[in-house]
């Protein structure tokens, strides 16, 4: 375990004290040791069972008052700041995280939190990490190159195969380059399919909404909408727009920290949609009053589904194209997750073109096309032009909704810093999170090193060059006596005599500085024996 500065030991011990025990009381929010605490969780020094003893006894948390060794030694500088609890990781191996997930499967959770290196570890252990990790509410992506990955790239939300052996039969994406440099590009390009599947989500209600709005307001009057308009709407807008949305490539910018929503049915999404169209309606519904108060209106009167025009179906049409167009502009968002709009240019050419026909077919249309989409033009010119300052006004106001409202006020200011904060978030992992904020007992630290920096342990090194010879005879029978290793393959010894072997080793010195003088003659000996 470290915190950056500090490497700790996690060893078992006698005490039987848990997370949340008898000898704890949760005062205020927090977790506070009782003053007999030690008296109770201090093993008995009679005892022949126990390992660790009152005379031996080397638990170095502060919060139990145990500052020290029982031999009166000082604690180590980097335990008398109590912070060191909330910048603290963890890296374990294989057989730890077996021993962890079998017999203490309440931590566990724990550990995976803090987690951070996870080592030699087997196929069904790698597969039962990611199921572990995503079970805390993780997104979990898997690199792997070989068979042994298998299990755990089909688990995870986003397998990464780096290599085109079995694992890329596993996982959906396969890497040309063995690297984990794809992990970024993968990220990127799964923001960006996020934000457009949710933007065309978008788009697509809302221009339900906009034609639901357009259809009933016509409705009262017992009119609607023509043939002809219906087809443009449908083709030449909607389809076309929903087919160039997509186009826009993934950012190609850092990444950024803030992910993008992630759940159709939460108070972002469903606030854009509710208060687009309410903007919708009261631009629709001003145009409809506005026309009624014109000295030149006339009230429609219903003869056939075929003369469905009137100066209402008019002002209804062209506020209503002007809208899908700007909810197409809007929901098409660029940076940090999609590049700028302007880069899909295919979008942006339909953009213009639809918005220069609707322009021309409300201001002064010929006459075969007025016929063909069966409007019937206002006499004055002054009302055409209020129809651009409606489709203006509209503009500003959607995008003005998107930006500073949805965007800032309630992803950014509101949402978003819901989900960071420990506190309020859904995730379990943030809430485990929390938790281990109160455990001032957790984890129990049996020994700690002091790092030291790279550029002072490279600094403080004179490399050096010593001799070492190893000499063995083989010209006695090898029996047990002389090689341990028997015993232990329970193999019976050769007694064919072999001529002496002597060969001489040069080795840096610098592998043995941090060792003592017992430990070094050791590695020394096991070096040589390999070779």
């Amino acid at each position: 375990m470290t915190n950056g500065k500090t490497n700790g030991t996690l060893a078992s011990s006698n005490t039987n004290d848990s997370l949340y025990d008898t000898n704890y009381h949760r005062l205020n929010g927090d977790v506070a040791s009782l003053s007999s605490a030690a008296s109770i969780t201090m093993p008995n020094s009679k005892s022949c069972g126990s390992v660790e003893t009152v005379d031996t006894w080397t638990h170095n948390d502060m919060e139990l008052g145990l500052n020290s060794a029982m031999d009166g030694a000082e604690p180590p500088s980097s335990l008398l700041d109590k912070n060191w609890r909330d910048n603290y990781r963890f890296a374990m191996v294989g057989k730890t995280w077996q021993i962890v997930k079998d017999h203490f499967p309440d931590l566990l959770p724990n550990f995976l939190t803090r987690g951070v290196i996870y080592a030699r570890m087997s196929p069904e252990q790698k597969q039962a990490l990611v199921v572990e990790l995503q079970n805390l509410d993780y997104c979990v992506a898997m690199c792997g190159d070989g068979a042994n990955d298998c299990g755990a790239l089909k688990v995870a939300h986003t397998g990464i195969s780096l290599s085109e052996t079995e694992s890329s039969i596993a996982s959906p994406f396969t890497s040309r380059n063995p690297t984990i440099a794809a992990v970024p590009n993968v990220i990127k390009e799964g923001r960006a399919a996020l934000v457009t599947s949710f933007g065309i989500f978008k788009y697509m209600a809302a221009y339900s909404m906009v034609q639901f709005v357009s259809v009933m307001i016509l409705y009262s009057i017992d009119s609607n909408l023509t043939d002809k308009q219906y087809l443009y709407i449908d083709l030449g807008l909607i389809s076309i727009f929903a087919f160039f949305f997509g186009k826009t490539e993934s950012f190609n910018g850092p990444l950024v920290k803030q992910v993008p929503l992630s759940s159709l049915i939460s108070l972002t999404p469903l606030a854009s949609i509710v208060l687009h169209l309410l903007v919708v309606i009261a631009f629709q519904v001003a145009g409809w009053f506005h026309v009624h108060q014109q000295e030149w209106f006339e009230p429609f009167v219903y003869s056939s589904d075929e003369h469905l025009g009137c100066w209402e179906n008019y002002t209804m049409f062209a506020i209503s194209s002007f809208q899908y167009i700007i909810l197409a502009f809007v929901f098409s968002k660029g940076a940090p997750y999609r590049r700028p709009i302007w880069s899909n240019i295919p979008f942006c050419l339909t953009l213009i073109v639809n918005i220069c026909i609707v322009i021309y077919l409300i201001i002064y249309p010929p006459a075969w096309l007025s016929e063909f989409f069966q409007l019937i033009l206002p006499p004055e010119m002054d009302f055409r032009y209020w129809m651009l300052i409606y489709g203006a006004a509209a503009f500003v106001a959607h995008v003005a909704i998107e930006t500073l409202i949805v965007e800032y006020c309630l992803f950014k200011k509101f949402q978003a810093k819901r989900d960071r904060d420990v506190k309020t978030s859904k995730r379990r992992y943030m809430q485990i999170e929390y938790d281990m904020k109160f455990y001032q007992n957790w984890p129990h630290i049996s020994e700690v090193v002091e790092s030291m920096p790279v550029e002072k342990k490279q600094s403080n090194i004179n490399p050096a060059y010593f001799e070492i010879s190893a000499e063995q005879n083989f010209d006695t029978p090898v029996s047990d006596e002389n090689n341990p290793l028997n015993s232990f393959f329970d193999v019976e010894t050769p007694t064919t005599p072999t001529p002496q072997l002597e060969q001489q080793y040069a080795v840096p010195s610098s592998h043995f500085s941090n060792a003592n003088t017992d430990d070094g003659a050791a590695a020394t000996a096991a070096n040589v024996a390999n070779i």
